[in-house]
């Protein structure tokens, strides 16, 4: 069921996010049975309140540039061809029953990935900022008034933090955050002086949204950044006195900020201290505003794995204002299960979720700038001791005067907005913390005996008496284990073939079977390979055992084996016959690897152990 926050509307909505990346309204494309089907589907299968549409997206299409880079027109096409589609557009959404957020931007502008010119100059040129928001947004902002479309929510620009240098710029060109913020403020002035719309930003996280007193880094688009950008560009005095646009009878308002907070949610951010909506309730982030998640997966895979349903269930029970699913044009995220989910979670917040509500909180006016603090009163002055010296008694005593009347004036005005903010400039960049030290090297594994002696006695004086102990122990274990090694290392054979030395090392044990004995064990530092006769009475005399050693990728050298003669222990106890089959003269010698002359193979049990 969820917890909802009284007086605000639950987001419920789905990501088109477009049919032609930056083509659908102005750039000749435009598919009026695509958005059809998108909105009906959207509004009647998944009962959504809400859409997201990328209007110029990178700017391949609209608007049109000059060759500086400047903002000279909405469209190629012309003013009238755009506003024809956008017209179409608003009307089919309002058919739906669907608020309209269309996102100007997207961090794809500050790109080239896709073939196209990048346009991150529109961000670092306050020039070019003003060329796109009188010649763009200006003209844009009038269209939707004429098309009524007061179920229209702007977004500036998808996930900025992408193309800044201090979040975690990944495109070609990179901007400050003070550039980027001053863009973003100068297009939220606009919209609130020249329409009545609410507008937002699309952060790509919590992480770079909230106050720094969570697990958040920064909180980019609070009222307090863009305030101090915005009025630092000079934009704030100069905007609100003569505007941008034709119509001079509207008075620019002081800068009020964003309406809500728009966050994305993706796989990288669900961890425990990570910034999904399952990890910490909304208050935990201190935030001021609504706050919707307007990109999520339908399906969340990967170390923590979540159903749309799961999700949802997340941000409503945490505090938040809805969410918004990717995507309708995605086959990677299927939209069926998150159609479903939002199916249910309308019909668990009817009231809320409905598009009444959501329309109606659009159409509610934002609200004013804060009004300075009031100043406390003068205080009165002191009473003076003594009365007034007395009348002489020759003169008559004047008439006491009527009390004062309050005077007969107009109350005072209301106190205009706060004068522009001081620029404080950032503060100087950090040195990085020093870097740990460095570790010595490991003291184990030894390459030979005498260097297992040499490090155990260096590391002796840095430890105490009991570490003293345990290192002693350690060293008797060790060669009490070499001296089981040579034990267990000593087999018997009748006769042996072996493989040369500098070849792959594969020996084939030609083995006698003693009538005593029923098992024959050859041990070697890495392996142990045994030999069982057959249950009979008339086992066979000879048993033929193929001896592959693991590493027979690497080749040997002669000092690195150590040889060893073996002897036919049993040649007196076995018959004539068969003693008379073996050549007993010919005592062959069979390489066996010393126990530190080289690295140990991997997945290496000593066979003492």
């Amino acid at each position: 069921t969820g917890v909802m926050t009284a007086g605000r509307p639950l987001w419920l909505g789905v990501n088109a996010p477009w049919n032609r990346f930056g083509y659908d309204i102005g750039g000749g494309t435009f598919d009026q049975a695509w958005f059809d089907q998108f909105f009906r589907t959207a509004s009647h299968t998944g009962r959504a309140n809400s859409a997201r549409l990328f209007l110029f997206a990178d700017g391949r299409a609209t608007p049109q540039f000059d060759s500086n880079g400047g903002v000279i027109g909405i469209s190629k096409l012309g003013a009238a061809a755009f506003e024809k589609e956008l017209g179409t557009l608003v009307r089919l959404a309002q058919k739906h029953s669907l608020v309209l957020q269309l996102c100007l931007w997207s961090f794809d502008m500050c790109d080239d990935s896709h073939g196209f010119q990048p346009r991150s100059a529109l961000i670092e040129s306050p020039e070019l900022t003003d060329s796109f928001v009188k010649n763009a947004l200006v003209p844009l902002l009038g269209m939707l008034e004429r098309a009524d479309a007061d179920n229209t929510l702007i977004e500036v620009i998808n996930e900025p933090e992408w193309c800044m240098y201090e979040a975690q710029c990944q495109t070609k060109r990179c901007v400050h955050a003070e550039q980027m913020q001053r863009f973003i403020a100068t297009c939220v002035h606009a919209v609130h002086t020249y329409s009545r719309l609410k507008v937002t930003v699309g952060s790509a996280s919590l992480k770079w949204n909230a106050p720094s007193s969570s697990r958040a880094v920064a909180h980019f688009w609070s009222d307090q950044e863009l305030k101090r950008a915005f009025y630092h560009a000079g934009d704030g005095i100069d905007r609100g006195r003569t505007g941008w646009g034709a119509d001079k009878s509207l008075v620019p308002i002081a800068f009020t900020g964003l309406d809500l907070y728009n966050v994305h949610f993706w796989p990288w951010m669900e961890r425990k201290d990570g910034y999904g909506p399952c990890q910490n309730h909304a208050s935990y982030w201190k935030i001021d505003k609504p706050t919707v998640f307007a990109e999520m997966p339908a399906v969340l895979k990967g170390s923590i794995s979540r159903s749309s349903s799961e999700i949802l269930e997340c941000v409503i029970s945490s505090g938040f204002d809805g969410a918004l699913f990717w995507a309708f044009n995605d086959p990677g995220n299927p939209m069926s299960d998150a159609l479903t989910t939002l199916n249910k979670a309308s019909a668990q917040h009817l009231d809320a979720s409905s598009y009444q509500t959501l329309h109606h909180w659009l159409r509610s006016p934002f609200p004013p700038p804060p009004l300075p603090p009031t100043l406390p009163p003068l205080p009165l002055p002191p009473i003076p001791p003594n009365h007034p010296p007395p009348v002489p008694p020759s003169l008559p005593l004047p008439p006491s005067p009527p009390p004062p009347q309050p005077p007969d004036r107009p109350p005072p005005p209301c106190p205009q907005a706060p004068p522009p903010l001081p620029y404080m400039p950032p503060p100087p960049p950090r040195d990085p913390p020093p870097s740990p030290p460095m570790l010595p090297p490991p003291l184990w594994p030894p390459q030979s005996p005498d260097s297992f002696l040499v490090i155990m006695a260096s590391a002796l004086p840095n430890y105490t008496s009991s570490t003293l102990i345990l290192g002693l122990l350690s060293c008797l274990l060790a060669a009490i284990s070499v001296a089981c090694w040579q034990c267990l290392s000593r087999v018997t054979f009748n006769s042996v073939i072996a493989a040369s030395v500098d070849e792959p090392v594969t020996t084939i044990a030609r083995l006698r079977r003693s009538k005593k004995a029923s098992r024959f064990t050859i041990r070697c530092p890495w392996r142990q390979y045994s030999s069982y006769s057959a249950e009979s009475d008339t086992p066979p005399t000879v048993k033929t055992v193929k001896v592959l050693h693991s590493e027979a990728s690497r080749k040997l050298s002669a000092a690195e084996w150590q040889r060893i003669s073996l002897k036919d222990d049993e040649a007196d106890e076995g018959d004539g016959a068969d003693a008379s089959d073996e050549d007993e003269s010919s005592t062959l010698s069979v390489p066996l690897p010393t126990l530190f002359s080289r690295p140990r193979p991997p997945g290496f049990q000593h066979p003492s152990r």
